[in-house]
This record gives C-alpha cells, sequence and structure tokens, in this order.
C-alpha cells in the first residue's frame, strides 16, 4: 500500500521542496506529505497576527476565513477556502510553492 500524497503536481512540489536549501521549505515538504487531515487550517486573523507588511507567509494546509487581513503580505498555501480567497483579494499575493526558493525570509504559520 502507497503512503503519502497520489496527487502527482503536489507529490512533484514536495519533491522540489525537499531539494531546496533553506530549512524553512524543507519543514513544510514535511508538512504536505503527511495526511490531508494532519495538515494544518489557519485562520485569516492568525495569519494577520503573526505576520507583518510585506512579509512572505507559507500556510502548508488550508487558509479559513474567520478573521480579516489588515496588512498586505506574499501568501502561499495548499489550499484557500472560498470565503478566504475572496477576503484575500487586493490584500494578499498568491504565490506557488516554487517561487518559494527566491524569497528572503519566509514565516511558516501551523
Amino acid at each position: 500500500m502507497k503512503k503519502g500524497p497520489t496527487n502527482p503536481v503536489l507529490v512533484e512540489t514536495i519533491e522540489k521542496l525537499k531539494k531546496s536549501k533553506k530549512k524553512s521549505l524543507i519543514a513544510v515538504a514535511k508538512k504536505l506529505e503527511s495526511a490531508r487531515r494532519r495538515r494544518p487550517e489557519v485562520n485569516l486573523w492568525k495569519i494577520n497576527k503573526y505576520s507583518a507588511e510585506g512579509d512572505t507567509v507559507v500556510v502548508p494546509g488550508k487558509v479559513l476565513s474567520e478573521g480579516e487581513l489588515t496588512h498586505k503580505i506574499n501568501l502561499a498555501a495548499f489550499s484557500f477556502s472560498k470565503k478566504a480567497a475572496s477576503k484575500l483579494e487586493g490584500k494578499a499575493k498568491l504565490i506557488p510553492f516554487e517561487d518559494l526558493e527566491k524569497a528572503k525570509r519566509i514565516k511558516v504559520i501551523t
């Protein structure tokens, strides 16, 4: 029986993140590799609380809509609820996991 994700795009993303030299990206890859029920679900208020203007924030799980985002950030996440995606319009630049290698400082919120 195969363990780990079966989504080929996710598997490819995990492999790219594991090859990174940044420890934070390797930790994100390990979180993405875990079972779906073990991936974190983070509300917008928590992202707002632990980030500042211009930060690059990574959520290795799902972003939920409770709360508001009061400043502009760069955000990479595995998935978004529909309501959270609509609240993030204009306040967050959504970036793919592949572009995280270029980021200088990354905050992982779980």
